[in-house]
């Protein structure tokens, strides 16, 4: 089942990403100086803008942040692995879920119980 509300934020974050490509393309044909400068200024101003709505999304969805930028980037799960990770390539942070690490808990609490066991000769 598609996820109406997911699909039109991918796609409003596609257009967004390739409006930015050709704002860049276009300041890159004009002359050196104050409109190059000015055109820059906008371009970061709305390369912010997009991480901020990203983030602020991400945390209505109830993703895990990573602090590693500002804004924080959404952490995404990679359930073959039972980890968070974090959608910034430089980062690469990783944060087990609840999920593993309550796995883990019983893993080591059922190897202790068989050590005990072991030593009592049972």
């Amino acid at each position: 089942m598609n996820d109406p509300q997911g699909s039109d934020l991918a796609e409003f974050f596609r257009v967004g990403n390739d409006a930015l490509t050709f704002f860049r393309s276009i300041r890159d044909m004009l002359p050196k100086g104050e409109q190059q400068d000015k055109a820059q200024e906008n371009i970061e101003n709305v390369e912010r803008a997009l991480r901020l709505a990203e983030a602020e999304i991400g945390k209505a969805f109830g993703y895990r942040m990573c602090q590693c930028t500002i804004p924080p980037t959404p952490m995404l799960y990679k359930h073959a692995e039972g980890l968070y990770v974090c959608g910034n390539p430089v980062c690469g942070r990783t944060q087990k879920s609840s999920e593993r690490l309550n796995e883990e808990q019983r893993e080591k609490a059922g190897q202790r119980r068989s050590w005990r066991d072991a030593r009592r000769g049972i």
